[in-house]
């Protein structure tokens, strides 16, 4: 059982972080050096995790002995040097994955946009081309959260420019979105997100929404919502009521 336990975790991880092991554009030399380097990965964890021929228990013996690999493995120094490696050739990539062409999903548009004569003062007068900005609050769906991933690694990657209640990184087009809807309507319209960002960052507009909040974070995410609003000199804030 601890075997199959070592195993398992040792491949997951592996896989993640070593994808240069299996290429096969490397050289014999890089394979064996890959291969070294394995082997001395899993010499680290079976020093790290005691081998017996007892039946492992299930419960807080196999979640200790699932720590005490992964442990293992994090220890490891030539394990660090791939996973250093991988992570700068990453992040090298990252902007050119994040601006990288998307699958074309637009829609056409044949819709009247003539503004009201005067600020509607009822919600049943307002017309799509009155609204000049747009804001948002949310969780992981208006965050946009993998949208566009294709692996692992960019499964938490936070496409706030493709969100389909925020995102106007595109025009109609190209991508159907309230805010490439919205944007036909009212060219001038302010607030949607703009591409990859948290919602500090400085292409999530006016989109407060945080992967993982649930309902009884709203509150507080209106709030801050409110006061980005008040900060930004294109919006002309105006509180309703006393």
């Amino acid at each position: 059982m601890q075997l199959n336990i070592l195993v398992a975790t040792t491949c997951f991880l592996l896989a993640c972080w070593l994808p240069t092991l299996t290429q096969s554009q490397e050289s014999a030399k890089s394979r064996d050096r890959s291969e070294e380097d394995l082997a001395e990965i899993v010499d680290t964890l079976r020093q790290a995790v005691p081998f017996d021929d007892e039946v492992i228990p299930a419960g807080e013996t196999y979640l200790r002995v699932l720590q005490s690999a992964v442990t293992a493995l994090y220890a490891s120094d030539k394990l660090k040097r791939h996973r250093i490696e991988h992570e700068r050739k990453w992040n090298a990539a990252r902007e050119k994955h994040a601006t990288a062409a998307v699958p074309t999903t637009g829609s056409a548009f044949n819709c009247d946009v003539v503004r009201s004569h005067s600020p509607p003062t009822s919600v049943d007068k307002l017309r799509p081309a009155d609204i000049d900005v747009v804001g948002a609050i949310g969780d992981s769906l208006t965050a946009g959260m993998g949208i566009y991933s294709k692996n692992l690694l960019t499964i938490f990657t936070q496409y706030r420019g493709h969100s389909f209640t925020m995102g106007g990184k595109e025009d109609l087009s190209q991508h159907t979105t309230m805010p490439t809807v919205l944007k036909k309507f009212n060219p001038k319209l302010t607030g949607f997100s703009t591409g990859i960002s948290g919602p500090d960052g400085i292409f999530a507009g006016f989109n407060e929404a945080v992967v993982g909040n649930r309902a009884e974070d709203m509150p507080r995410q209106a709030r801050q919502l409110v006061e980005k609003m008040k900060k930004d000199k294109k919006v002309a804030f105006e509180p309703i009521g006393s």
